[in-house]
């Protein structure tokens, strides 16, 4: 939990690959136990798992209930949004921006766009916050 808290602290989210290493402790693959624990436990007495209550105050989410290769995703977006260097599709930026035609992030956000009304409405919100709509 301590490095969990380290790099929440440090990144404002949990939205690590299952390899990630985080100040030489296997973090990532924690939080994918972590993630299998909480599924288990809500499948069995349909609450929360009380240890994930934790997790929920560093990152609200740590286990989305999308798949969790978009949650990366959309934290990359993000981290480039609050750096000021997140292109929309369709822009070309300034040096040091992510290019449309380049780029897999570029790619994603507008399969983003293009499926924009199947996303769960707190997807849908997520990406609103950092300007991407249908």
């Amino acid at each position: 939990m301590a490095s969990a808290r380290s790099f929440a602290a440090a990144h404002q989210h949990l939205a690590v690959p299952s390899d990630y290493v985080h100040d030489d402790y296997p973090l990532g693959r924690w939080l994918v136990a972590q993630r299998s624990k909480e599924r288990s436990h809500l499948r069995a007495t349909g609450t929360a798992w009380p240890p994930g209550r934790r997790l929920t105050e560093l990152d609200p989410w740590w286990n989305p209930p999308w798949h969790f290769p978009w949650q990366r995703h959309y934290q990359q977006a993000r981290t480039l949004w609050q750096e000021g260097r997140l292109l929309l599709p369709g822009q070309h930026g300034p040096p040091g921006g992510r290019y449309e035609d380049e780029d897999p992030l570029m790619v994603w956000l507008r399969r983003q766009c293009a499926r924009h009304d199947v996303l769960q409405l707190e997807q849908q919100n997520l990406l609103a916050d950092i300007g991407i709509t249908a």
